[in-house]
């Protein structure tokens, strides 16, 4: 395989992951399940460690100029930038989803609020 065909499946990949990674903030978001769209991101993110090495491989045993393709490594790269990104912002809603207990507004009863008051201050004499 040469470098354009690598870079053409990493792009393409990089784009489905996107795709992937807005549909989960979306779920999150909503608060709707995200199982699925985890186990697709575990083989997606399989996939891209596939062609990662594949371009590793190819830079440190090629021989030829890839000169011609670095524009378009460069783009590949800002894409994954962007993914990282986004898939920390994923993380954060699901953390804040599963850890974070959802609190019930609690509105303070006049009467327990004085009581609460007035045994703090005899406590206190």
């Amino acid at each position: 395989m040469n470098i354009t065909d690598i870079l053409e499946h990493y792009e393409k990949l990089a784009d489905e992951i996107l795709m992937l990674l807005k549909e989960e903030r979306a779920c999150l978001k909503e608060g709707q399940p995200t199982d699925e769209l985890f186990e697709r991101k575990r083989e997606l993110i399989d996939r891209l460690t596939d062609i990662v090495a594949q371009v590793r491989t190819y830079r440190e045993s090629s021989t030829e100029d890839i000169s011609f393709v670095r524009d378009r490594l460069t783009y590949v790269q800002q894409r994954l930038m962007k993914i990282l990104q986004l898939d920390r912002e994923v993380e954060k809603l699901f953390l804040g989803n599963s850890v974070r207990p959802r609190v019930p507004n609690l509105v303070p009863v006049a009467s327990r609020v004085g009581k609460a008051y007035q045994a703090a201050a005899t406590s206190h004499s």
